[in-house]
């Protein structure tokens, strides 16, 4: 049998295969990278637009492709981590505008009488400004304390509640109980105080009870009171005065920075509007809460003044000594 025929359809075969091959890989390249640009233009369009943004434009946000698809998905995304920053930013030009401006009043004071005892020295008048020199360097250190106990707050490298060491926080509470006594401060009554053990930072859960306690002698009218307890799972921490509460519409911003219910009481008391942010940070990193509430009137057992309450995780037991 001739092998001709045979011959001639190998030969067609190859020379289809030989032009057709390469002629269809380019065209299925061609028609891929034809789709994948397409597909990938809007990331490209999120791309280019995100490196445009830079920290003093915060406010701008990506355009959205039309079709409702992961790359839209992805844009939301973005858009939202913008406005988180831009809060986050503005948050902080506030924080450091309103930290100049308390830095401002004492050291301008500071410095006005400076230059007056330098420049007119009295012996009758110095002795009094030196007391008012002190009393103003006393309320600048506090402020400078208050910026870096929240600034210390805020610091994601410190070590959270859980790796924290276990505290008795009725020890805590009842020494600086003792602290504000010796200072001559309002009545405290610190009778209903019982066990409550908690992992955290001892010196930041000692300045949260200082501020609590300076916040509530300020604003009483005598007496404050201080309850401690621990109720499933959960270490519940009070503290009352006899003053004329918060409004229910200022009991959340009372814990914003360098809030003030009562401005000049408030100044002219020492306060410098960081105290309860402080305690609310604190509270916060130590995985508990903190909320602010009005007593219950002296008819009832109550103070009938502002009450602020704190629960915190309680530790677990300590656990039993093995046996013999």
């Amino acid at each position: 049998m001739s092998l001709a025929q045979a011959e001639h359809t190998l030969s067609s075969l190859t020379t289809g295969l030989v032009i057709g091959v390469p002629a269809l890989t380019a065209l299925v390249a061609w028609t891929i990278s034809l789709t994948a640009g397409r597909t990938l233009r809007p990331v490209e369009t999120l791309r280019r637009q995100a490196a445009d943004i830079t920290a003093t434009d915060l406010h701008r946000r990506l355009d959205l492709p039309a079709c409702q698809d992961e790359i839209h998905a992805l844009g939301v995304t973005l858009n939202d981590m913008l406005t988180r920053l831009d809060d986050a930013s503005a948050a902080q030009r506030r924080f450091i505008a309103d930290a100049a401006h308390e830095l401002r009043s004492p050291l301008t004071a500071l410095r006005a009488q400076l230059e007056v005892m330098s420049s007119y020295p009295d012996p009758d008048r110095d002795p009094r400004m030196a007391a008012a020199l002190l009393e103003d360097t006393v309320r600048l250190h506090d402020l400078v304390e208050g910026l870096l106990a929240l600034a210390r707050s805020e610091d994601p490298a410190r070590p959270r509640s859980q790796a924290a060491p276990i505290i008795d926080l009725d020890e805590v509470v009842l020494t600086e109980v003792r602290r504000q006594r010796s200072l001559a401060r309002a009545d405290i009554d610190a009778r209903r105080v019982s066990g409550g053990r908690v992992r955290g930072d001892a010196e930041a859960l000692r300045r949260v009870i200082r501020n609590l306690l300076d916040n509530a002698h300020r604003h009483a009218d005598q007496r404050v009171r201080v309850t401690l307890g621990e109720r499933g799972g959960t270490v519940e921490l009070t503290v009352s005065d006899d003053g004329s509460g918060i409004p229910a519409a200022d009991r959340l911003r009372i814990f914003e920075r360098f809030t003030r219910l009562d401005e000049a009481r408030s100044r002219e008391a020492g306060g410098s509007g960081l105290g309860l942010a402080i305690v609310s940070k604190v509270i916060t990193v130590h995985g508990g809460t903190v909320h602010a509430d009005q007593d219950p009137a002296p008819d009832t057992g109550g103070l009938g003044g502002a009450r602020l309450v704190i629960r915190l995780p309680a530790a677990p037991p300590p656990a039993d000594p093995p046996g013999p």
